[in-house]
């Protein structure tokens, strides 16, 4: 009933204890009253024995806590509270007992029925100090007892005696009654036909009061004449205290939904989920139209279905099929669906069917009857086909009909005639054709060939279909001539032979082939008349001739033409006859390698490229795809020329000699015949010897052009000077060469000149010289072009930064009117008639440094008696600036300029010290590199202001401390104002100035921290000039600090030097104290006064009215703690007033002093507003 909830959480729950903390409750000493003297006995005498020991302290409770009131019900929660109770402390001494008094509260239900209250059913719902509890998560409707103990726990002493009062008396409370919840859906208890049984549990909250339930339903019971439906459709079928229903008059197999809901004398529950069944189903019926129907038939089956059944509830699981052939129903097949299909049936027999479908109640009845009927038998084979003549293309047979006709009358006969010759079947495809269609049993084929074997075979046709086919028969016809024989193939081809092969006719005609015949006829060149160039035209020869004439199925055709088509036929010839000429077929030789080149001719020459143009050769078979155009220097070929034939003289001098001295070693004999027979070897052809001399001529040749034009451009040549050329023609064979040719190219413009160097180097010009170029191709030197541009370290100038600087013939110029120190880049090109050659590569170089440039953009501030001064960084010049040079003079007519400061190079400002205060000065610079110092910049003038003023004197500071600090040791009480940290106080004497100083605008004070401490800077304030004392705050506690202070002057003069306080010689240092140990906390700063209020802070809602569904919340308590507190001592006079106040309102007496002036103020300023 009751679960546990997080104790984290401000109310609690019943089983678990929640209390608020509180301190231990220190009793005062109480004096123990006087213990009577205990009695003395008759006759005992007083001695010396020690006293007994005193009896240990008793903690009592005065009285039982009072009887518990219910504050506050609602449906799930109740508020109980009861009266506190005090303690007394029994002691025969004085003793301080410290103790909590801690309150058990304890609940139960009470039983319904018979209202009892169980001793050992007691559950402890809270456990703490406080006597307001709120008990949470309680049922609706239900009775609760309740009591309360108290539980005295000692916290200082373990000597004293606890004596615990008796629990309260039993009070019994009642939460309130709600509308019941989470009603659970209708089950069901029975089923039947045309009857449901539902039954249903109480809701899951019943509210405390008594129950009625409604029950819906739908669809209504058949005859329905209760209430009409609800907007959702159900009908209200039952209304009363009982939890169950018996629905009659429904139908069978049907679905039903029914819903439920609770109500009580606070209201209604929700409807429950809906709960949905079925009644029980009957057998499947038929319709007296449902008879099976036939689909398909064949000769042995037939194909039935039928129409769907009434399922009356049921889902049909199958079905069931009888059949009769007249001998009397049989069962046949079973299906889960609506067709089947009977086999093993009499073709042409009528049969009857019948069906029964089944579902879980049962089978139904048999369904109408239906008729179907089986298919007629084609007939069977006809007889073997019998010769009765035959001819060269025909055959005449007869046949014998089937001796069956499958039950139907035969109206007609096929014949069908299958090639079983190789020849015949070139006439007619290799499959069975039909040859005849009639009622006849007699008939002949014709359009057949000679001697060929074919297979012939007959079927009958009656209503029923076809019949099989009979046997077949083998008929052949008359012999006649053979066929022609095969296309000629080629097996091997040669550039001057042909390998040709043939196959043998397919058919011979019913005689052995005698010989066979073979003719040809050439067509000429592959390339045809377009092909011939020039050289090598092919020959035509329309006519054919005997090539072969023999037994064999192959010849060899020997003496052709290279690249030619030829045409080739062939027949066969047998003592029957001969055949006609078979297909044409024609063959190529071989290609062989094309003719040479004619000739080449010169179209165009420049003087770096050669136009040539040549005709193209016939190719013998294998048209010239592409030429190759060899490049040679006729000059080297020349040289190379004649080195070789020299060598070639020596060698064969040297020769000579060697056979002149072995002729005559050997008498004279034989020497004539090797003379001469050196003598008559053969010259070489063409311009050059061939390579059979020992000179290499493919070694000075290079290609410039491949591909299939018969034009072409050389290009990259040299101007002016002779090339020999020859072509290479290829086809698919290989290559021929042409002889060799000479041409020239035309003169041009010069090549570009020579070692372009740098002669001199100034500051303002470049003197250059160059030498002649390597070749003026053809064409005498007319002159030089010179130009520049500004250089680069990284890359070349653009095109259009070129500049000329000389022309003409001489071979070293000055360019003139440059920068200083600046890179550039010259080059130099020369010409001819022809025009100008390239520019040589460019040669870089840098003009002599000079003196930098005058500085720019001088300015010049005053502050006091100094200046500073700054510009812009000139032009360097060639040489980086070393230092600037300020010079400084006074105002204009008064004196010459001194230097005042120099700076680096690589600063751009100087500052000028200790000027004359309130004068006007003139400034100039200039920069120095290592060439000199370069030229002044513009003056700039400046005045002066005055001088700064003069420190103050007899500084001095005071460490305070804080105002809390000062008010904890008075003992006051600091209500009503602010506590300040501490701080220095400073004084100083200001100083006489003299006339020429500027005066004194403010001063500034700074303390600074010495050796960390915590501070992160100095502290820094201004003064008025009028002020001789200052304040610095925000001192961090436990830093050390130092003081000074200064003057700062007007109209921008500066600032005087600072002043520090000082203790001997060294400066005075203020160290500020740290910060106050915490204060130990007071047992009295608890909660004041009696009485509770609710942990949380929040409002209890009361839960009342119908809720919706769900879980119930865990309950919970909420708890108010009394805590009871050790007090101070009261205060008195001022302080407890102000105590008082405080306490009260939460402003002191300072508070409300301003609250009243606040106040006056705001009556007078009304007052004067509203009255007249």
């Amino acid at each position: 009933m009751m679960a546990p909830q997080d104790a984290g959480e401000d109310s609690w729950q019943p089983g678990v204890a929640s209390q608020s903390p509180a301190p231990a409750v220190p009793a005062a000493a109480l004096p123990a009253p006087a213990p009577a003297p205990p009695p003395i006995a008759p006759g005992e005498a007083h001695g010396d024995e020690a006293p007994p020991p005193p009896p240990p302290p008793q903690l009592v409770v005065d009285r039982g806590p009072g009887m518990l009131a219910a504050v506050e019900t609602s449906t799930s929660a109740i508020s109980l509270q009861w009266a506190p109770v005090s303690c007394t402390v029994i002691s025969p001494r004085a003793v301080a007992v410290e103790y909590i008094l801690n309150y058990q509260l304890q609940m139960q239900q009470v039983d319904e029925k018979s209202g009892a209250i169980h001793p050992d059913r007691w559950s402890v719902q809270y456990t703490g100090t406080a006597t307001f509890v709120q008990v949470k998560g309680l049922r609706p409707g239900r009775r609760y007892a309740a009591r309360v103990l108290v539980q005295p726990t000692v916290t200082n002493l373990l000597e004293v005696v606890v004596v615990p009062p008796p629990p309260s008396d039993v009070v019994a409370v009642e939460t309130l009654p709600c509308a019941p919840m989470g009603q659970p859906a209708p089950q069901l208890a029975s089923r039947a036909k045309k009857e449901l049984k539902f039954k249903w549990n109480e809701p899951e909250e019943t509210g405390g009061r008594a129950l009625e339930y409604t029950l819906e339903m739908c669809p209504a019971p058949e005859g329905w004449d209760g209430p009409g439906p609800s907007p959702d459709g159900f009908f209200e079928v039952a209304h009363g205290p009982e939890r169950s229903y018996l629905a009659k008059r429904l139908v069978p197999g049907v679905q039903y939904c029914v819903r439920v809901k609770a109500a009580n004398s606070e209201g209604e529950s929700a409807w429950s989920p809906l709960g949905v069944f079925y009644t029980s189903a009957t057998v499947p019926s038929w319709s007296p139209s449902d008879a099976p129907f036939v689909w398909d038939t064949t000769a042995t089956s037939v194909t039935l279905g039928w129409p769907e059944p009434a399922a009356n509830g049921g889902t049909v699981t199958g079905y069931e099929v009888e059949m009769d052939d007249g001998s009397g129903f049989r069962h046949v097949a079973r299906s889960a669906e609506r067709q089947c299909t009977v086999h093993g049936l009499h073709s042409g027999i009528l049969y009857k069917f019948r069906v029964r479908a089944e579902n879980e109640a049962g089978r139904s009845l048999w369904s109408p009857l239906g008729e179907g009927r089986t298919a007629a038998v084609p007939p069977g084979p006809c007889g073997t086909p019998a010769l009765m003549g035959s001819s060269q293309t025909s055959l005449s047979i007869r046949w014998e009909g089937p001796e069956d006709d499958g039950g139907s009358a035969i109206q007609s006969y096929d014949v069908e005639i299958r090639p079983k010759s190789a020849a015949a079947v070139q006439g007619l495809a290799d499959e069975w054709l039909l040859a005849y269609q009639g009622r006849d049993t007699a008939c002949t084929i014709s359009n057949l060939r000679a001697g060929c074997v074919y297979m012939i075979r007959a079927c009958a046709i009656s209503e029923a279909g076809r019949g099989a086919y009979g046997g077949a028969a083998m008929l052949q016809t008359a012999p006649g001539n053979p066929d022609c024989p095969g296309v000629p193939l080629v097996a091997a081809r040669q550039q001057t032979e042909l390998t040709l092969t043939w196959a043998p006719p397919l058919h011979d005609g019913g005689r052995p082939i005698i010989t066979y015949r073979l003719e040809m006829c050439s067509l000429g060149s592959v390339e045809g008349p377009s092909g011939d160039g020039g050289k090598g035209k092919g020959k035509v020869d329309p006519g054919f001739e005997l090539a072969y004439l023999g037994p064999q199925c192959g010849a060899v055709v020997t003496d052709l033409e290279p690249g030619h088509r030829y045409s080739f036929r062939c027949s066969a010839m047998s003592e029957q006859g001969s055949s006609g000429w078979g297909l044409t077929m024609q063959a190529e030789t071989l290609p062989g390698l094309p003719f040479e080149v004619d000739s080449l001719h010169l179209v165009a020459a420049a003087p770096t490229s050669l136009k040539l143009r040549w005709s193209r050769p016939f190719g013998r078979g294998a048209r010239v795809n592409s030429y190759v155009l060899e490049v040679a220097i006729t000059a080297v070929l020349e040289a190379t020329q004649a080195a070789h034939a020299a060598q070639q003289a020596a060698a064969a001098a040297q020769q000579q000699e060697q056979l002149h001295e072995l002729a005559a070693a050997q008498g004279g004999q034989g020497a004539p015949a090797l003379v001469q027979d050196q003598q008559q070897q053969p010259q070489t052809n063409g311009l050059y010897p061939s390579s059979s001399s020992g000179f290499d001529e493919d070694a000075h040749f290079w290609p410039a052009y491949q591909g299939p034009d018969s034009s072409c451009t050389v290009g990259g040549l040299e101007p002016f000077t002779s090339y020999t050329l020859r072509v290479r023609a290829q086809n698919a064979v290989g290559c021929s060469l042409s002889e060799a040719q000479a041409f020239q190219t035309a003169p041009a413009a010069p090549s570009s000149p020579q070692g372009l160097h740098l002669q001199h180097a100034s500051p303002a010009a470049l003197s250059l010289a160059w030498q002649p170029p390597a070749s003026d191709h053809g064409s005498p030197l007319t002159g030089y072009q010179l130009e520049w541009a500004r250089g680069s370290r990284t890359s070349g100038p653009p095109a259009n930064a070129w500049r000329p600087a000389y022309q003409g013939t001489a071979t070293e110029a000055q360019v003139p009117n440059l920068e200083a120190g600046s890179r550039y880049q010259l080059r130099v090109r020369a010409g001819n008639a022809v025009g100008w050659g390239p520019w040589s590569e460019p040669l870089a170089a840098a003009t002599a440094p000079d003196v930098p440039a005058a500085p720019a953009g001088l300015s010049a501030k005053a502050v006091g008696t100094a200046v500073r001064a700054a510009w812009e960084a000139p032009e360097d010049n060639g040489a980086p600036i070393s230092a600037y040079e300020l010079e400084a003079a006074p105002a204009a007519g008064q004196g010459s300029f001194t230097l005042a400061a120099t700076v680096s190079g690589d600063t751009q400002s100087a500052r000028v010290l200790q000027l004359e205060p309130n004068s006007g000065y003139r400034l100039r610079v200039r920069a120095v590199n290592a060439v000199g110092p370069g030229p002044h910049s513009q003056e700039v003038s400046v005045q002066t202001s005055r001088a700064p003023p003069s420190p103050p004197s007899s500084v001095a500071a005071t460490l305070v401390a804080s105002t809390a600090a000062a008010v904890a040791d008075s003992g006051s009480s600091s209500t009503g104002g602010s506590c300040e940290g501490p701080r220095l106080q400073l004084s100083w004497v200001p100083a006489e100035q003299a006339p020429e100083q500027a005066a004194v605008l403010a001063y500034e004070v700074e303390a600074a921290p010495v050796g960390g401490g915590g501070a992160t800077g100095p502290l820094r304030q201004t003064c008025a000039s009028c002020a001789c004392s200052g304040t610095i705050s925000g001192l961090h506690p436990g830093a050390t600090y130092t003081v000074r202070v200064r003057a700062v002057g007007a109209d921008n003069s500066g600032h005087s030097e600072w002043v520090r306080v000082r203790e001997g010689k060294e400066d005075r240092r203020f160290r500020v104290p740290g910060p106050p140990p915490p204060q130990r906390a007071n047992s009295a700063a608890a909660s004041e006064g009696a009485g509770g209020g609710s942990v949380s802070g929040k409002p209890q809602k009361r839960r009342g009215g119908s809720g919706g569904g769900g879980e119930p919340k865990a309950p919970r308590a909420v708890a108010v703690t009394k805590t009871v507190a050790a007090r101070a001592p009261p205060k008195k006079g001022w302080a407890a007033v102000e105590a008082w106040l405080r306490r009260k309102s939460g402003l002191g007496v300072y508070g409300w002093l301003v609250v009243a002036v606040a106040v006056g103020i705001l009556v007078l300023f009304l007052g004067s507003k509203l009255l007249p």
